[in-house]
């Protein structure tokens, strides 16, 4: 899409949530919602790409941001997770003709129950444009029902297994097969070493 097709439709965007009158019962139904929609617009306007950072305490999403970024940023924790709400970060990328790239550390999601994960989840993959979900090894069970999640939002969703440097070719190979085998799909899995030991 062009600069000026994606300007005007923008605009369009705006105006239209400027214009829109919903009662005091609408409102406050929709206030959670409304809030988010205005944030996206906001990002929007000043040509603001997010990309989350999400998966289980300790896999490394810090230090993947961290080894992204090249700054320590982030504090991490190689005994546990250090991240107990979400952190953005600039990234001193950019996408396209200039836009921004913004880094979201998020808590890790096997110190809460299943319900409130999914709605985790929902939450982290609405508020970003690009999702990329952070394994250490084989996927377990609430990972991939999070994985899932994030999928069914419709948002780009990327799976990189983290500490590449503690298997070999063959074991990367093999955890490879295993977990596109439990995604139901060719997923891409992308391996990286954040903080390599």
């Amino acid at each position: 899409m062009d600069k000026q097709r994606s300007a005007t439709i923008t605009r369009a965007l705006i105006q239209w949530r400027e214009g829109l009158q919903l009662s005091r019962r609408e409102q406050s139904v929709l206030g959670p919602e409304l809030q988010g929609l205005d944030r996206q617009l906001q990002r929007l306007q000043e040509r603001q790409l997010r990309v989350a950072v999400f998966g289980r305490v300790g896999v490394g999403k810090s230090s993947l941001i961290n080894a992204l970024i090249g700054d320590e940023a982030l504090a991490t924790d190689v005994a546990h997770g250090s991240t107990r709400r979400q952190q953005a970060v600039p990234w001193n990328r950019t996408w396209g003709d200039g836009g921004l790239l913004q880094l979201v550390d998020t808590p890790g999601i096997d110190e809460i129950a299943a319900p409130a994960r999914e709605r985790l989840a929902r939450r982290v993959a609405t508020g970003s444009d690009l999702v990329v979900m952070v394994i250490d090894g084989d996927i377990s069970a609430p990972e991939l029902a999070a994985f899932r999640t994030l999928q069914d939002s419709g948002k780009p969703t990327l799976l990189v297994a983290n500490r590449a440097d503690t298997y070999s070719q063959a074991e990367r190979h093999q955890l490879t097969d295993t977990i596109q085998a439990r995604c139901g799909s060719d997923e891409p899995l992308l391996w990286v070493a954040a903080a390599p030991r």
